[in-house]
């Protein structure tokens, strides 16, 4: 056995609790807040920050794409671009699963910007959680179809 094995091993699963923050639910004054678990599913989590909450106002927050998350994602088009602009330049024949990757990294990389772009919302004012454009109610329908009752 390695001495990380060794090392993990006087920790029981369930007590590997790494950037743990105690919350009270009680401070959100929703009965919705006590009534759910605050712990995660698994512990450790991810160290790229994506989207970031922003407060509106008092009734309304925001969660949006975090500068680092338009970087990455634009980083990801470059890459395609480069990978189709290269060869030109260099007036050389390409396979054409290069060109296909390069397309299929510019596609990927769009996709990531459009659905990064998405806003995530929290509305205490009409008690609604939605994601994407400010929702209007469809006829007939007293929500959209992206909002879920808070």
């Amino acid at each position: 056995m390695s001495k990380a094995e060794e090392f993990f091993q006087k920790f029981p699963p369930n007590n590997r609790k790494i950037n743990y923050i105690d919350i009270d639910p009680g401070k959100f004054g929703h009965p919705l807040a006590t009534q759910i678990s605050w712990e995660p599913l698994e512990y450790g989590g991810n160290h790229f920050k994506s989207h970031k909450l922003y407060q509106v106002s008092d009734q309304i927050m925001v969660f949006k794409a975090a500068n680092r998350t338009w970087i990455y994602n634009s980083m990801v088009v470059l890459l395609g671009l480069i990978g189709l602009v290269i060869p030109i330049f260099r007036q050389e024949e390409t396979p054409i699963w290069f060109k296909l990757t390069s397309v299929g990294l510019m596609a990927l990389g769009i996709f990531l910007l459009f659905r990064s772009n998405e806003k995530r919302r929290f509305d205490k004012e009409r008690g609604f959680y939605f994601r994407g454009k400010d929702p209007k109610p469809e006829e007939g329908k007293t929500y959209h179809r992206n909002c879920v009752p808070l």
